[in-house]
């Protein structure tokens, strides 16, 4: 059936079904990532961020292109991990609305801290802001792969490598642990839960 095929390939979790080994279902969970328009969006974005580098600095092209795809590949990682988080959510209609409803009140808290904190209180934080902004960007992965593409010592590119292998090994593990519950068979379902008998709750429910 056409239908189904083209289900199943859109729901990579079916692939769980046929009989092939773990380390390929692991293999082809991550391949099957380059095909997200997100993650497609981000690598073309990426890449151009490298060509206007290039174009800018051409010494720095070759050696950069390392860290740049050091970077991509980590992303590739992350992007899947976050869609195995989140798609337990999205698989039931109360996930999706506490998630909306927490998306809705984090853009109203930035709202408030924008146009009514930070004018306040500018003054009195602004020395200690941008040192805390630049320590954390310094620990995520982009400051981190920035790092190995300026850094002009053997202890920033020891910092940028190891930093990046680390996320990456935890990202790694994280997402072995989400495959292999679903290639047991723990696979989520998108219906309704199965209820032996139907109890009525009189009262409003919101």
């Amino acid at each position: 059936d056409t239908r189904q095929s083209r289900h199943n390939f859109h729901d990579f979790r079916e692939l769980a079904r046929y009989p092939i080994t773990f380390r390929l279902y692991y293999l082809l969970n991550i391949a099957y990532g380059l095909l997200d328009p997100w993650a497609l969006l981000c690598l073309v974005w990426l890449g151009f961020v490298w060509l206007g580098l290039a174009g800018a600095r051409p010494e720095w092209a070759l050696p950069s292109a390392f860290w740049f795809l050091a970077f991509a590949g980590l992303n590739l990682f992350l992007n899947r991990v976050l869609f195995g988080l989140l798609e337990p959510v999205m698989n039931s209609r109360r996930g999706r609305e506490v998630l909306l409803v927490i998306l809705m009140l984090a853009l109203v808290t930035m709202q408030i801290v924008i146009y009514v904190v930070l004018p306040r209180w500018i003054k009195i934080i602004r020395p200690y802001l941008g040192k805390i902004l630049l320590t954390v960007h310094e620990m995520l992965p982009a400051g981190l792969a920035s790092r190995g593409v300026t850094g002009g010592t053997w202890i920033d590119l020891a910092i940028a490598f190891s930093g990046l292998l680390g996320y990456g090994l935890i990202a790694a593990v994280v997402l072995w642990r989400q495959l292999r519950k679903n290639y047991l068979g723990e696979v989520q379902s998108e219906g309704p839960k199965a209820r032996g008998a139907l109890q009525m709750q009189p009262g409003w429910n919101l």
